[in-house]
């Protein structure tokens, strides 16, 4: 007799029933692995991204551009150091007790009335100060990071796997190692093995994460600054460059240019001029600052003996009398002179023509770990070779010196690298001990701000 196969109702022989149930099981294991798949690398991307995140936000973002240079920001260009944890960059840690936001516990316990700190607490509000010195603001001004959440769960930015601690690293391996820091993942398996692979791969790799050049300048080979400003200029003699005129009103008719302060020619103060009396070229500004802010010369109030025939101070007798400084003729010492904004000649005419050295230093005004600001001066140590000032001869020819050996003012430790940001640097007069507080030109009464960034020079400084 013949065997017979049984079919169903439908016309499916039992064995082509058994082949589509083993089709659909082994697509049905593809589609899970593929799904299980997606959804790993999903994880990891997001973990990728937040990484990513994290270090933006220490050191700021590369791809932010501000009148075509790179942006400074981020927790090391406000703070000076490396966060001490992930949740220092959502919120502040430690406060004072004196109920004034001190962005450091040096700041809290220096006050004229100590305060008391918590090195625990935590807060959300930023806290910056102005550095009167050099009009460096300082301190945490975050957050950093922003989140929806609580910054104190455990999870408030957790990787993509879901790693969670109660170290306020949310599960991250975050190790500061100054100035190296560790950022990693401990990826799926949530441990972590140098020797894991694929998703279990503690991610990155390759640590640390941060290293110092990531996040230090160098100032080792210095700081260059070109010049070409004198401390003063040579008094002017009114004048015509049309020498047939002998008057400011027929110069200037004749489409000549006249120089000087008296509508005469051949006079130099106010004192000895005949006629009207001109502070400033413009003849309406009233100081030599705002004279030289609309790109015209000062004159103040002259220069030299009212008696013109005498050339020096100690020929200029009674009734005489002798200006060696640009002001209204009480001003007697160069110090008060620069001071007032004025010009300083001297006691003798021909002595400007001789103009003698200078000797200068540099500060750099930089933010210290404990979040306050430091200063350095160039050439302190008098025990190298390169302890010497370094003088400028202001001839307004041009110069360019070097600033070097840059030593912290409180401990004279030889600093050679800084933490990006935006620092200060100003000019000083050296008085052969010390770099004093005294301003150089004494017209530039502020420091410049200058923008350090990772792995490359400073900038030639014009000055």
């Amino acid at each position: 007799m013949a065997t017979r196969i049984h079919t169903l109702d439908r016309g499916f022989s039992l064995i082509e029933l058994t082949v589509v149930l083993l089709l659909i099981t082994l697509l049905s294991g593809i589609a899970v692995r593929e799904t299980n798949a997606l959804g790993f690398q999903t994880r990891y991307e997001q973990t990728r991204e937040r990484l990513d995140m994290i270090t933006q936000a220490i050191l700021g973002n590369p791809k932010q551009i501000i009148n075509g240079q790179q942006a400074v920001n981020g927790f090391v260009a406000d703070m000076g150091r490396l966060p001490n944890s992930l949740r220092e960059l959502m919120q502040r840690s430690g406060d004072c007790s004196d109920d004034a936001g001190d962005v450091s516990q040096t700041e809290c316990l220096n006050l004229a009335t100590p305060g008391v700190w918590t090195a625990s607490a935590w807060n959300d509000d930023p806290v910056t100060r102005l550095h009167s010195g050099s009009t460096l603001q300082y301190g945490w001004h975050g957050p950093y990071l922003n989140i929806s959440g609580n910054p104190a769960d455990n999870d408030a930015f957790s990787d993509g796997w879901g790693n969670l601690s109660n170290d306020n690293n949310y599960g991250w391996n975050f190790i500061n190692a100054s100035p190296a820091l560790t950022l990693q993942s401990k990826g799926k398996n949530q441990t972590l093995n140098p020797a894991d692979t694929g998703y279990d791969e503690d991610y990155p790799a390759a640590q640390p994460r941060v290293r110092a050049q990531d996040w230090m300048a160098d100032i080792g080979a210095g700081v260059n600054v070109n010049f070409k400003k004198p401390s003063g200029k040579l008094p002017p003699v009114s004048v015509c460059t049309d020498p047939t005129k002998t008057t400011k009103t027929t110069c200037t008719a004749s489409g000549a240019t006249w120089d000087g302060g008296c509508e005469n020619a051949g006079y130099f103060n106010k004192s000895s001029c005949p006629g009207a009396w001109s502070n400033c070229s413009d003849a309406t500004s009233a100081s030599k600052s705002a004279c030289e802010l609309a790109g015209k010369d000062w004159y103040g109030e002259g220069f030299g003996c009212s008696d013109q025939a005498k050339s020096n101070k100690a020929l200029c007798t009674s009734p005489g009398v002798w200006r060696s400084c640009t002001d209204n003729g009480t001003i007697t010492s160069q110090t008060a002179c620069l001071s007032a904004g004025q010009i300083w000649y001297g006691e003798d005419i021909f002595s400007i023509n001789t103009p003698s050295a200078t000797p200068i230093c540099m500060k750099i005004f930089y933010r210290k770990p404990d979040a306050t600001i430091g200063i350095l001066v160039s050439d302190e140590d008098k025990n190298t070779a390169n302890s010497e000032p370094k003088s400028i001869i202001a001839d307004a020819s041009f110069q360019t010196i070097r600033f070097a050996n840059f030593r912290d003012s409180s401990s004279n430790s030889l600093i050679t690298e800084l933490p990006i940001g935006t620092n200060a640097i100003g000019l000083y007069k050296h008085d052969g001990t010390a770099c004093t507080n005294t301003h150089y030109p004494a017209d530039r009464q502020n420091p410049i701000q200058v923008d350090f960034h990772p792995r490359s020079t400073l900038p030639v400084l014009n000055w």
